[in-house]
């Protein structure tokens, strides 16, 4: 069972720009290949609308741990429980968004796990092979 509360909090709002370089709502835009992160909460409703009327941006949650994110559109920016339909839209995103974010710390965990191992038996495979060669060159000097 997933920690879906963890995972949503740890999300973050992901800001790219084609009119790079410049500023928007006080967000320094420097590229327009890199997105700028900031952290859910830290955008009013102010700064969030003179985002989305700017068409240069577009948006998308990020999961900063792993990598994955989800572009989001921008009608679906700042819906409230008004407007139930956008609402459960931009919750199917987010959903989705959290089932690649788990696929994507599990393949990590398998791929650390794999290495593990593998790296265990290099290192039998090592001590195997200096018994074997203790072991010839003791018959040697005999």
């Amino acid at each position: 069972m997933r920690d879906t509360a963890n995972l949503k909090t740890r999300l973050m709002i992901g800001l790219m720009s084609s009119r790079a370089p410049y500023t928007r709502a006080g967000i320094d835009f420097a590229s327009n290949r890199e997105a700028v992160l900031v952290e859910q909460g830290s955008l009013d409703a102010t700064r969030i609308l003179r985002l989305v009327d700017d068409v240069a941006i577009s948006f998308r949650l990020v999961d900063p741990v792993t990598g994955v994110f989800a572009d989001v559109p921008r009608d679906l920016i700042g819906v409230t429980d008004e407007e139930p339909e956008k609402v459960g839209q931009f919750d199917a995103i987010v959903a989705e968004l959290l089932d690649r974010v788990e696929a994507a710390e599990k393949a990590q965990a398998a791929a650390e796990k794999a290495a593990e191992a593998e790296a265990k038996k290099a290192a039998k495979a090592a001590a195997d092979q200096a018994k074997a060669d203790k072991a010839a060159q003791t018959e040697g000097a005999a």
